[in-house]
């Protein structure tokens, strides 16, 4: 029982990244009653966590926030506390409650969770937009980069591209293949190479940052893909994960959900207008014109 609760989990969380929040409803839902049976207490508990995140209506959501946060209090595990309070701060759009839970996870030592804290008053400073959401960002930026979590830090740098009415131009670099991705409305401008060897770079008027993937050794790949495709042709998974994972085997579900978190950590660093989900699989968007320079 306890091992079809975690293959249901798994495969909640797979449909959840690719965006198919009814299979992932279902699939969430079928661990957190196996797990129950199981009596694997902790696990329930995530399960109702995670189907928090894809209820289509507050008072769902809560119920899955309240059921999960009694059942971390009753197992003692005061960092999965904080993250539901985090959660639920984060859905209210609660700056204050973001806060302090972020706060609260430092003094726990939980950075990850920490980062995501700050990030999300970053994401709610930045609606407001102003001198307050420039200020907001340098703080969090300043939080993230004292936790030291590279996913996030990168995520903060993206946002700032991604969240604002400016172009995003973006640039790929990955050995001696320069791939550049360009936006149809704007005029070509040369960015020159980043500094990383696998980067993007986005640029928003005179402004420019670089998202540095060299850690993320399957991103470029995948990227690289799509864009050797150029616009209009989609890619299947298959043909992703062969992208992203050259040589590697896998079966069809792990190759999937490798996948599906890749392609969803590029959207989150500045690629979601340019990463265009079909029926097949995926493909770039038609305004972007793709140049490869080797």
């Amino acid at each position: 029982l306890r091992f079809a609760a975690f293959s249901a989990q798994c495969a909640g969380l797979a449909a959840r990244s690719r965006g198919d929040e009814g299979e992932a409803r279902a699939a969430l839902a079928a661990a957190c009653d196996l797990a129950r049976e199981a009596g694997a207490d902790r696990m329930v508990a995530l399960s109702h966590a995670n189907l928090a995140d894809v209820q289509p209506d507050r008072s769902s959501r809560e119920r899955h926030l309240h059921a999960a946060r009694a059942l971390f209090v009753a197992l003692g595990d005061r960092l999965h506390v904080v993250r539901i309070d985090l959660a639920r701060a984060r859905h209210e759009g609660d700056g204050a409650a973001l806060l302090a839970a972020g706060l609260e996870a430092e003094g726990l030592g939980d950075h990850e969770g920490a980062a995501a804290a700050f990030l999300a008053r970053a994401a709610l400073a930045l609606r407001g937009g102003g001198a307050a959401a420039r200020r907001e960002l340098d703080r969090a930026w300043r939080s993230l980069a004292r936790c030291d979590v590279a996913t996030l830090v990168e995520g903060a740098l993206a946002l700032e591209a991604t969240l604002r009415d400016g172009e995003a131009r973006l640039v790929l670099e990955q050995g001696a293949t320069r791939v550049t991705l360009i936006d149809g409305a704007g005029a070509d401008d040369p960015l020159g190479a980043p500094p990383a060897s696998a980067a993007i770079r986005l640029r928003d008027g005179d402004r420019a940052r670089t998202v540095d993937l060299s850690r993320r050794r399957a991103l470029p790949g995948v990227l690289a893909g799509l864009a050797a495709a150029g616009p209009g042709r989609s890619l299947t998974v298959s043909e992703l994960f062969e992208a992203g994972w050259p040589g590697e085997r896998a079966t069809p579900s792990s190759a999937a959900a490798r996948v599906y978190a890749a392609v969803r950590t590029l959207r989150t660093l500045g690629l979601a207008r340019a990463i265009v989900t079909t029926p097949t699989g995926y493909r770039l968007a038609d305004r972007l014109r793709v140049e490869v320079r080797g």
